[in-house]
């Protein structure tokens, strides 16, 4: 007899459901876990003969299976750069420029594994995707992280950033009398580019949980799509003419703005749902999900491994799999189900098993890549949520009508509805326990761990509350489980550590007691020199037994062993050696 997960007629839908399962297996290996693609392609494919052999009856899997990891394989092979970057080499470069930094994308028109930054001597580009091409003068490997400074020789806009700069620039005309703080939050919400976001702000949305309000994600694109349907039908346009329409826009829309894991993933949804209205098939948000799982992938098949893809597949996760079984438990065990005939209070409690539910899916990463332990944050995104779709859906709609030249008079409700919720998240972020830093290195086996409970809670149920207790007890036990060694360079917030034999610390900015605690976490006891740019206190001094430290003022250089630092525009940089 078959097993259950065999018992198919490989359908559209479980066809879906193989093939996703396929591909978050197959660059799973390759790509977080570095195994050779070749390797894993064997290894799938014994495993298809090995089902073929017991169960003949299920051909079609094999084929199914066999051709999707040839597939995945060869794109992998052909799509990730495997060459060697190194001082000297000149490439071509895809930078994307957001929140001052220049991460490159791709080196020679093929995707990287690692994440690679790059200082481009005397350029200071504006937010948008640059083409590069240029000599690497320097290379530094920092912790995770290759830094490349680049002589360039030529710097290119993308083909599409002229309309994101000409959409900036319908931004600056309408609210060229307001704050350039609401301009900052306009441009971040309806372009992705936060740079007019300052860091306050940025740590209040983080610590209030409400940071996926100021990042183009499936809330923004789905309240852009929302509008022009509306727009277009107020119109009289034609049922699929509208959607197709739609559809069309959303691409100009998407291309012009750039590509982010979360904004590729909500524009495939997106296109998903206007065809699907197009064609008059029902859509479904799993399977939604798990194609635009399986197109991110093929197209760049190193994106699992950014941070912003996995928030944003492990949201989506939470409201198509954990919100349903969630409420569905809630219902059946709470007491609160003898109120739930009241329409206001049962669309409350959803929102806040909604919100919870997306923060017990995206805990484990928050743990892991952050040390933050989202507490009671959920319980706010229950009002700033709703009052943020307003503001982004108004905002929208103002930019639409400023290429009629009345985008301006819907400027003041934008604005009004900014103010409402800076003042909600300027509040929120004075309540204790909405999150917690975590000091704690956090161990990859409690993050593989706690993934395994929350799958099994959804698909099984929470039986047995001492299957909970029992969990929480073991995961406990795991948070100090660390395998790794101290490592000899480390890069945090804007500060540099080298190790070895030199022990020196540069301080950009000031030391927080999460940064103190991720150096004692490397194992760095005691610091030879310390090199800020102000006054270092005391607390610092006497937890790492600071032999020497030594205040640079902008535009000076000091020599120490075999390295020269320089204070240029307030920022410490490394002079004469490379490493």
């Amino acid at each position: 007899m078959n097993p259950p997960f065999l018992n198919w007629k490989v359908k559209t839908v479980e066809s879906i459901y193989l093939l996703f399962f396929t591909s978050f297996l197959f660059f799973l290996c390759t790509v977080i876990f570095e195994m050779p693609a070749v390797f894993v392609l064997l290894l799938f494919l014994f495993s298809s003969f090995f089902i073929l052999a017991v169960w003949r009856d299920d051909k079609k899997i094999f084929l199914l299976i066999c051709s999707a990891v040839l597939f995945f394989a060869f794109r992998y092979e052909t799509a990730v750069y495997r060459g060697k970057i190194e001082y000297g080499g000149r490439h071509k470069f895809v930078v994307y420029q957001s929140d001052g930094s220049s991460k490159i994308v791709k080196v020679d028109g093929k995707y990287i594994k690692k994440p690679v930054y790059a200082s481009l001597d005397g350029e200071n580009l504006d937010s948008g995707i640059y083409e590069v091409y240029g000599k690497i003068t320097k290379v530094k490997n920092i912790d995770k992280f290759l830094y490349l400074d680049i002589d360039a020789d030529g710097i290119y806009r993308g083909s599409f950033d002229r309309y994101r700069r000409a959409l900036s620039e319908k931004i600056d005309n309408i609210t060229w009398t307001y704050p350039r703080e609401f301009k900052g939050f306009l441009k971040a919400i309806l372009l992705g580019n936060k740079d007019g976001i300052d860091e306050d702000m940025k740590e209040r949305f983080s610590y209030t949980g409400t940071a996926h309000l100021i990042v183009i994600s499936g809330l923004h694109i789905g309240m852009i799509t929302a509008i022009c349907i509306f727009i277009l039908n107020f119109l009289k346009i034609p049922y699929q003419a509208r959607y197709l329409l739609s559809a069309l826009f959303l691409s100009f829309y998407c291309f012009s703005i750039g590509f982010s894991p979360s904004t590729m993933r909500a524009y495939i949804m997106g296109i998903i749902y206007l065809f699907s209205k197009i064609f008059y098939e029902e859509s479904d948000l799993k399977k939604s999900l798990c194609l635009a799982f399986i197109v991110s992938n093929c197209i760049n098949p190193t994106v699992i491994s950014s941070v912003s893809f996995q928030l944003s597949y492990m949201a989506l996760f939470a409201i198509a799999f954990v919100f349903p079984s969630l409420k569905l438990y809630v219902e059946k065990n709470s007491c609160l189900k003898n109120i739930s005939d009241n329409k206001f209070i049962k669309i409350v409690l959803d929102l806040m098993l909604l919100s919870l539910s997306i923060q017990l899916s995206l805990t484990p990463i928050f743990l892991y890549h952050f040390r933050t332990l989202p507490l009671l944050s959920f319980l706010i995104n229950v009002l700033a949520v709703p009052l943020g779709s307003l503001v982004v859906q108004a905002s929208f709609l103002a930019l639409l009508l400023s290429f009629l030249g009345v985008g301006q008079f819907l400027i003041p409700l934008v604005y009004f509805g900014y103010r409402l919720l800076i003042l909600f998240i300027d509040a929120s972020s004075k309540l204790p326990l909405l999150s917690l830093d975590f000091y704690t290195k956090i161990s990859p086996f409690l993050f593989v761990y706690l993934y395994l409970c929350l799958l099994l809670a959804v698909f099984y149920g929470l039986r047995s509350k001492y299957i909970i207790v029992g969990s929480v007890f073991i995961g406990v036990l795991l948070i100090n489980l660390n395998l790794s060694s101290g490592k000899a360079m480390l890069s945090f917030n804007g500060n540099e550590y080298i190790g070895n034999e030199d022990k020196i610390l540069i301080l950009n900015n000031a030391l927080r007691k999460k940064d103190i605690w991720l150096l004692k976490d490397n194992r760095v006891g005691e610091v030879d020199l310390i090199i800020s740019r102000s006054n270092v206190d005391d607390e610092v001094i006497k937890a790492f037994k600071v032999i020497r430290s030594l205040k640079l003022n902008n535009g000076e250089t000091v020599r120490y062993r075999d390295y020269v630092f320089k204070n240029t525009k307030d920022r410490i940089s490394i002079e004469g050696q490379i490493y």
